[in-house]
């Protein structure tokens, strides 16, 4: 079994486009059945949000908490904003996209198109080959320009 979470390793091609989104991370919280939600995928290592996440391992236990109730956070820096997405409610697997108040509206067409996209897998256990081609397909469709 790898050790989580998995670095997606994406294209510079489509890197440069998601930053030009004006989002800083992707992540992807899946369900085991045996030890609950973890953390699986996650584009960039460096953000704010997977610092505190691994600076503190209860705050993605809290985020998921609050996952069930709202759908965005905003750190303590006051600039990150997180937007939260349910892929399925049971068991909770959730897409997390780490960004900026000013380019929130873009994020979150394209955190609903990415959930759509995951959906339509119709699978439980979405491989990282699975994952990056629904991101390319979210970040293609929408345009841009914040």
């Amino acid at each position: 079994m790898p050790s989580f979470p998995i670095k997606l390793e994406i294209p510079k091609k489509l890197s440069g486009r998601i930053k030009q989104c004006g989002i800083f991370n992707v992540l992807y919280v899946d369900f085991d059945i045996k030890t609950g939600s973890y953390l699986k995928y996650v584009l960039n290592k460096r953000s704010a949000f997977f610092r505190q996440i691994t600076k503190t391992p209860d705050f993605l236990a809290d985020v998921l908490l609050l996952a069930r109730d709202t759908k965005e956070l905003t750190l303590k820096d006051e600039r990150t904003l997180v937007l939260v997405g349910a892929l399925t409610e049971e068991p909770p697997r959730l897409l997390l996209l780490e960004t900026t108040r000013a380019s929130r509206n873009l994020a979150l067409n394209i955190l609903n198109t990415l959930i759509k996209a995951l959906r339509n897998l119709q699978k439980n256990d979405i491989q990282s080959d699975e994952f990056i081609s629904a991101l390319l397909q979210a970040v293609e469709g929408v345009p841009c320009e914040i």
